[in-house]
């Protein structure tokens, strides 16, 4: 993922609640909705299962997605799916066990995803920066080798 890109789900993720995001099932601008399924369990407290359309994403994403909701013990079952190749569309598939919500699990989700590509920027520009001062990543100087 590239910095503009990283800007803009940093942007995305850095919300109070779920509906500052679009998700909400009234917010046809946005470009994430949530929609419950029907006969879903909900109760007071939230939705337990939802499927959540992300606009303007790809595999890249949905694939980060479904990889960090399922490592939750709380969800249990996630997954994603692009309706066709050519629309810049995916669908991520959320089922919580109480009392985790699908809104809870999803917001954990992307939060660790924001995390990860954080950690991989630092890591990557420490490493480029390394190599441009002439020294190796790991402290080891740069062009000692075998003789």
């Amino acid at each position: 993922i590239n910095r503009h890109a990283l800007r803009l789900l940093k942007r995305k993720i850095r919300m109070r609640d779920p509906s500052e995001l679009g998700v909400n099932d009234t917010n046809n601008d946005a470009n994430t909705t949530r929609t419950a399924a029907v006969g879903s369990n909900t109760s007071n407290s939230g939705v337990f299962e939802a499927t959540y359309s992300l606009q303007n994403e790809d595999h890249t994403l949905g694939n980060c997605l479904r990889y960090q909701l399922n490592k939750n013990p709380g969800v249990a079952l996630a997954g994603y799916s692009v309706p066709h190749p050519m629309e810049r569309k995916v669908n991520v598939r959320v089922q919580t066990i109480q009392p985790l919500t699908a809104d809870g699990a999803m917001r954990e989700a992307l939060l660790d995803v924001v995390s990860i590509c954080e950690h991989v920027t630092e890591t990557f520009e420490a490493a480029l920066g390394a190599a441009s001062e002439g020294a190796a990543p790991g402290g080891a100087a740069r062009g000692k080798g075998k003789k």
